[in-house]
């Protein structure tokens, strides 16, 4: 459902592209920027073919956009309100789960610590999610790059210390069809497939600066499958090792129930629970994607940009 969805934005897109008569025909980038023929081969030259076509993106044409070129008006307002009140809750995911993983942290060194840390973990994660917040998503590739790497070191630990306890404390496994237990963790559910699926609204962001562009799709193709096949894994070996225990997790308890926040199963594991436990404040790296793409959507709906454009204050110079 997600590869279609996206695959099917990226057409949308093309297709923005083309309704726009104004469009520049030629290359997105300057021959200057490539630092050799090489480069220029790998990434440029591969698109040539495709060049020629209206459909080729040439420009970034945000959500509120496209909607625009293809819909009556009252339908983008009606997809602006959608795409406030979704964004909104998905913010509020990540922030509550990188404060929750932040205070447990906290707590284990801390154990008086003089107020509830939850909120001081809100603070931090909304001063560094606002740091990056400025510019825009293709500019954020360094923050990318390392969050990317990070999440590979906690894959590897959380998938690790799994099937090590599975080795040392064998199977423990719940009642397949256990309905009743099962429904009640239907908001963890709800929560974990909006965190997988968070990326399609700022699928434009996304696929503007890629070169070259017939490898798109396969790069979708091969991200989803990748990402399917590891998050399928990583519910199995849960199920396998932790679903049938019943004790709450704790600094000194381990193996342990399945925890709303998985990460937290493994806070009794010196140095590893630490790693695994402030994983979710990476998504100091995601929350900045939401914000720009929600701003740059709102920016297409209220003009603000004309109305400081139209005051000679510092201020509005500041803010424009």
């Amino acid at each position: 459902m997600s590869y279609i969805t996206s695959t099917f934005l990226v057409e949308v897109v093309a297709s923005a592209n083309a309704h726009n008569p104004n469009a520049y025909r030629g290359t997105l980038f300057p021959e200057e920027v490539y630092t050799t023929p090489i480069m220029k081969k790998k990434f440029n030259d591969k698109d040539t073919e495709h060049k020629d076509s209206k459909f080729y993106i040439r420009e970034k044409v945000e959500l509120g956009r496209m909607v625009e070129r293809f819909c009556p008006l009252w339908i983008k307002y009606a997809v602006m309100v959608v795409l406030v009140i979704y964004m909104y809750g998905a913010m509020c995911l990540k922030y509550a789960s990188g404060a929750v993983s932040f205070a447990t942290v906290l707590i284990e060194f801390a154990p008086k610590f003089p107020f509830d840390p939850y909120y001081l973990g809100l603070i931090i994660f909304g001063v560094l999610s606002l740091f990056f917040c400025f510019g825009n998503i293709e500019n954020s590739k360094g923050l990318q790059l390392f969050t990317g790497a990070f999440r590979l070191v906690v894959i590897i630990l959380l998938y690790g210390t799994t099937i090590f306890s599975l080795g040392k404390y064998g199977l423990n496994v719940a009642p397949v069809f256990n309905f009743g237990e099962q429904l009640s963790h239907i908001a963890n559910v709800f929560g974990g497939t909006v965190f997988v699926f968070v990326f399609h609204h700022s699928i434009s962001g996304i696929v503007f600066p890629i070169r070259p562009q017939s490898q798109i799709k396969p790069m979708f193709m091969a991200s989803h499958l990748v990402g399917g096949t590891l998050l399928a894994l990583e519910g199995l070996l849960a199920y396998l090792a932790f679903s049938g225990l019943t004790n709450q997790c704790s600094p000194t308890e381990f193996p342990c129930r399945i925890e709303d926040l998985f990460n937290l199963n493994f806070s009794a594991i010196p140095v590893i629970g630490v790693i695994c436990n402030l994983y979710p404040m990476l998504n100091v790296s995601s929350v900045p994607v939401l914000t720009i793409t929600l701003r740059n959507n709102l920016m297409q709906v209220v003009p603000i940009k004309e109305w400081l454009s139209k005051s000679e204050s510092k201020a509005a110079k500041f803010m424009l």
